[in-house]
């Protein structure tokens, strides 16, 4: 296991460099200090340039004790210095524990392990089997998992971001002190990670593209 040059990145095998390309960089976009309005759901649009997350449930700043509100915060990417805007809502809290990689494995959380199902087709339809395990986490509960075009598995964990082959060995680990509840792709090797009170830009390779967007 070695550590890169850049802080914040640590490499436990060598085709980690190809995905965080020469020059990786960690950019602290926006910080909120009442609730954890980065937690959970980011959802990038191209089209736009905006970045969409929520936060947990929470006790409402300006409410009772006893009120939880989720929060749904608009991030405009076009501005500099980034803005965003808070939208009260009523919806529960979302989850971002599944992802479909590609060969028609299904990436599932359950506690501390990753673990993969086939996708067949039986009698006509999707079933899941050969249920095994894909990975484990270290640090904190993977969640949010994310797959690039190549078949790279990411997750947020208690340590920051976990990356993982498509045969599930470790490649290295985007460290991000308090972790990261969650995260999405944007453009080109960009990933905005969700660390609960603040949201980060992660720069990796420009070649690295998130699978659900192909960007």
């Amino acid at each position: 296991m070695t550590n890169s040059e850049i802080t914040g990145f640590q490499s436990h095998h060598k085709d980690f460099d190809a995905i965080t390309g020469p020059t990786p960089t960690l950019e602290l976009l926006a910080e909120h200090r009442d609730y954890p309005f980065a937690h959970e759901a980011g959802i990038y649009i191209p089209e736009t340039n905006n970045l969409w997350i929520t936060s947990n449930r929470c006790v409402d700043p300006n409410g009772s004790k006893s009120e939880q509100k989720v929060y749904i915060t608009r991030v405009d990417l076009n501005t500099n210095p980034i803005t965003y805007e808070e939208i009260p809502t009523e919806i529960p809290m979302g989850n971002g524990g599944i992802n479909y990689g590609r060969d028609h494995i299904l990436i599932c959380v359950r506690g501390l392990c990753s673990y993969a199902f086939d996708v067949s087709t039986i009698h006509g339809q999707p079933f899941l089997t050969n249920r095994r395990l894909f990975a484990m986490a270290d640090h904190g509960i993977p969640d949010g998992i994310k797959c690039d075009l190549n078949g790279n598995v990411y997750s947020g964990c208690g340590d920051g971001i976990h990356v993982w082959s498509p045969g599930g060995v470790l490649l290295g680990r985007i460290l991000i002190d308090g972790g990261v509840a969650n995260f999405c792709f944007g453009r080109n090797g960009e990933i905005f990670a969700l660390n609960e009170h603040r949201l980060w830009r992660v720069q990796l390779g420009v070649g690295v593209k998130g699978a659900l967007l192909g960007l």
